[in-house]
C-alpha cells in the first residue's frame, strides 16, 4: 500500500508543478511519469526498500545456518547467487551465497 500512496503523492505534486510550467517541463514530467508507471511491482518494492533494514537468512540442505540483519541496502553480486550487506550488529561487511532469503524489515 505504501508504494501506491507514494505514487499518488508524487503524481499530485507533478500535477501542481505542471500548472504554469513551460512546455519543456511538461514533456519532461510526462516522460518521468511514464517511466515510473512502467515499473513492475518488484522494481517499485526494490526502489522503496533502499535504506531500510533487511533480514538475511542462509540455508544449507534446508537447515538455517546463518541469520543477519543488514544496516540498510542488500545487493546481489553480479553473475552469482550471492548477496552483500553490512551486518547491523557487528558493522562487518558480509558476503553470502547459496540458498538465501532477504526480507525487508518494517
Amino acid at each position: 500500500m505504501d508504494i501506491f500512496l507514494t505514487i499518488i503523492l508524487y503524481l499530485e505534486k507533478t500535477i501542481n508543478f505542471i500548472k504554469g510550467s513551460s512546455m519543456k517541463k511538461i514533456i519532461l514530467t510526462a516522460v518521468l511519469m511514464a517511466a515510473l508507471t512502467g515499473c513492475t511491482r518488484s522494481q517499485m518494492a526494490n526502489a522503496t526498500s533502499l535504506g531500510k533494514d533487511h533480514n538475511v537468512k542462509q540455508y544449507s540442505g534446508g537447515v538455517l545456518i546463518g541469520e543477519w540483519n543488514s544496516s540498510g541496502k542488500v545487493t546481489t553480486i553480479k553473475d552469482s547467487d550471492g548477496w552483500e550487506f553490512v551486518d547491523r550488529d557487528t558493522k562487518v561487511f558480509m558476503r553470502v551465497s547459496g540458498t538465501t532469503t532477504v526480507t525487508v524489515l518494517k
